[in-house]
């Protein structure tokens, strides 16, 4: 059994970047807890037209992005939910923000707690809360028990401010079309809402 939860936790969390304090705070990881930074500056180095080094120009690098620490807030006696600013651009961390929707399902047996697992479903165009809401309906009782799982709705999706709506009317999308054409003009149809 513990393998089978060893391999489902590897493949749902494979290339998720984020660590967990012993107490169960989730704490996001920035780009310099992954990097190598023993140095703060890039040093440029250029020819000159004939071929003789010309030094080297010392330039900063911008800062990496520092999340505050989560604020949990009891949304009920499962979950925890909170927002996250990130920046819309981390090549400019002090420029405008993106504020993140996070939902958190709280593990059955804290004592017995072995980490997060954090989900997105993918989409594009979907939030991912909903697997902290709806855990309990998704994931197997030895996952609930062992961890806390959290869900976040990427940016422009859900919860997650602001949001993007690229499309005013959805009702012909999925309630005029019929998804199992039967005719020729059927699939047609399909084929042109498509587009």
């Amino acid at each position: 059994m513990h393998r089978r939860l060893a391999g489902i936790v590897l493949c749902l969390t494979l290339g998720v970047a984020a660590c967990s304090s012993s107490d169960g705070d989730v704490t996001p990881t920035s780009t310099a807890d992954r990097a190598d930074a023993t140095d703060d500056t890039t040093t440029t180095t250029t020819d000159a037209p004939d071929g003789s080094d010309t030094g080297s120009d010392e330039s900063p690098v911008a800062a990496p992005f520092e999340p505050a620490p989560i604020e949990w807030e009891t949304y009920d006696d499962d979950v925890d939910v909170a927002t996250l600013d990130v920046p819309v651009d981390y090549a400019t961390p002090d420029g405008p923000m993106i504020e993140l929707f996070i939902a958190k399902f709280n593990a059955i047996d804290q004592g017995r707690r072995i980490g997060t697992l954090f989900i997105n479903p993918g989409g594009p165009g979907f939030g991912g809360s909903d697997y902290a809401f709806f855990a309990s309906q998704v994931f197997d009782q030895e996952l609930l028990e062992r961890f806390d799982i959290v869900g976040w709705d990427p940016r422009g999706t859900g919860l997650s401010e602001p949001a993007i709506d690229c499309i005013d009317d959805y009702d012909r999308y999925f309630f005029e079309v019929d998804s199992t054409p039967e005719s020729d003009a059927e699939h047609q149809l399909l084929v042109d809402l498509a587009e």
